[in-house]
């Protein structure tokens, strides 16, 4: 309850501001409602600049060759970058419908929503958009990608990881890696799922292709 407070008090304050206010920790919260029953049913979230008030770090896939004459041998190999995304980038998220609302066109009414206020607002937003794709965890909330290579940094679970973003992120910059990383020195779980969405995001993800999004060869 917290969060969403915060998430709409930010929101407030940022939609009372003029264009010229703008410190770049905005956030703009909208809220889908049953205008029947007058019950929220599902939220979507603009951040106007991301990397503002907390760090933003993702992996840059680089496919590399290595071939040996003498051998005659040649590997491939995927190596993970750590990159820190810059401040002038804006990111959509935060999009959830209840499971009753789902199939009836509400999701893309969601989505669409946030790209009309950009257009109505185009000040308001950088001209860079980027949206973050859950990765694939289990029902116990598990990511192998974590548990095969952050949990070795952070030596907490992702479940805790996550919590502790949420209230505190300073210990991202303590304790990240900040080497490239072969991605076959991770276990064969974790690499099955490197940019992979989760199920429950594959719709998503599908949903930003068809308004034109382009997949990146990156993961958060």
């Amino acid at each position: 309850k917290r969060i969403l407070e915060n998430m709409i008090i930010n929101s407030m304050d940022s939609l009372s501001k003029s264009v010229q206010d703008l410190e770049g920790n905005e956030s703009y919260f909208f809220v889908l409602e049953d205008t029947i029953t007058k019950k929220i049913i599902g939220s979507s979230r603009i951040i106007r600049r991301v990397g503002v008030t907390s760090p933003h770090y993702n992996f840059k896939l680089k496919p590399i060759i290595k071939h040996s004459d003498s051998l005659g041998i040649t590997k491939k190999h995927l190596l993970l970058s750590l990159k820190k995304t810059e401040r002038k980038v804006s990111e959509i998220g935060t999009l959830f419908l209840k499971d009753s609302a789902r199939g009836k066109g509400l999701g893309r009414l969601l989505s669409l929503g946030r790209f009309l206020f950009m257009a109505e607002h185009p000040k308001y937003v950088e001209n860079n958009i980027i949206a973050e794709m859950r990765g694939v965890s289990n029902i116990k909330g598990e990511s192998p990608f974590w548990s095969s290579l952050g949990e070795k940094f952070f030596g907490i679970s992702f479940i805790e990881a996550n919590e502790k973003t949420v209230k505190e992120d300073s210990f991202l910059d303590d304790l990240i890696p900040r080497y490239p990383i072969y991605a076959h020195f991770l276990s064969q779980e974790a690499q099955n799922v490197i940019a992979v969405p989760h199920p429950n995001t594959i719709a998503a993800l599908r949903l930003l292709e068809s308004e034109g999004f382009q997949k990146n060869n990156r993961i958060d």
